[in-house]
């Protein structure tokens, strides 16, 4: 084997078409190799995620590349052994002219024998790494089948997204219909606003000149108030004192009817008694002239003829005092 850097001697005689060297076919070395023992191993953290792309775009582009590294091998084998039918031909056709000669087998032969191992072994860890992709392959494809199953699951879902869009945009038009007559609306109740902010306002005005009005009232009201209040108790006293002039008139022309009574009772008493007294003088009177009127009439006729005088002229007397 030559140095790292330098290209094998195979790759110089038969120059592949990706760039593969020994250190990546190596199984300590190969990171391919470590990710199959890794899933064969079920560890969690290496295991390829079925929504990870990037891991399974590496997986495939791996199983490609081994893929090809097989059909090299055996384009590889059956050219070797083509080359080899030829330099056996060759040789029989050379061995009556020329004399034998000893030949090694591995100065003979296209490859050498530590080649030749080497091949194999690498032959084998592709055989193994072949079968170790067969099984992520197949848990590929069994990722695969979910995903197809999941993603007709996830058309069904989205169709009936689709469909529920669908009937959501008809149902944004009717909105829209709404909404552009809504705002018809809202521009005339904006101008009706308008209107009876205006209004408002005059409202205002006017209901602030009829508080000063009526602040301007209230206060004449109680100006009056308070003059009705002192009038009542002016006239409260004046009736009081109009009262009491009364009864002080009352009493007074009480008292004097009363001395004026009193001075008709005096008087009338008085002239009771004077009355009184002419009826018992009168009383007298009349019965002094009675016995006179007796005493005259028992006189003689003779004697009475010349003092006649008549009984009417005796019943017209009257007492004088």
């Amino acid at each position: 084997m030559g140095a790292p850097g330098k290209p094998h001697w195979v790759e110089e005689l038969f120059p592949v078409t990706f760039t593969l060297d020994s250190a990546d076919l190596d199984l300590d070395t190969q990171p391919a190799d470590k990710d199959v023992q890794r899933a064969d191993k079920k560890e969690p953290e290496t295991k390829i995620s079925q929504f990870d792309l990037s891991s399974i775009k590496n997986v495939y582009e791996r199983v490609l590349l081994m893929t090809q590294f097989e059909e090299e091998e055996r384009e590889k084998e059956k050219r070797a052994k083509e080359l080899r039918k030829k330099g056996e031909l060759k040789f029989r056709s050379r061995g009556c002219q020329t004399e034998t000669v000893p030949v090694d087998p591995e100065d003979s032969a296209i490859w050498s024998t530590k080649e030749i191992s080497v091949l194999r072994s690498v032959f084998r860890t592709a055989k193994e790494q072949n079968a170790k992709l067969k099984h992520v392959a197949e848990d590929l494809d069994r990722c695969n089948k979910e995903l197809e199953t999941r993603c007709k699951s996830q058309a069904k879902a989205l169709d009936a997204r689709n469909k529920s869009l669908r009937e959501v945009a008809k149902a944004n038009e009717r909105l829209k219909i709404l909404c552009d007559n809504l705002k018809v609306n809202l521009q005339k109740a904006g101008s009706e606003i308008e209107e009876l902010t205006a209004e408002l306002r005059h409202t205002k005005s006017l209901y602030s000149e009829t508080c000063k009005d009526l602040n301007l009232l209230r206060k004449d009201h109680d100006h009056l108030r308070l003059i009705h209040k002192n009038v009542m108790v002016d006239m409260e006293n004046q009736q009081q004192e109009f009262l009491r002039e009364h009864r002080l008139r009352e009493e007074n022309i009480k008292l004097l009817y009363e001395n004026d009574i009193s001075d008709l009772q005096r008087n009338l008493a008085s002239v009771s008694a004077e009355l009184e007294k002419e009826k018992q003088e009168h009383y007298m009177t009349k019965k002094g002239l009675e016995h006179l009127r007796k005493h005259f009439s028992s006189l003689p006729t003779e004697s009475a003829s010349s003092a006649f005088i008549s009984e009417t002229d005796v019943t017209n007397l009257d007492y004088y005092p």
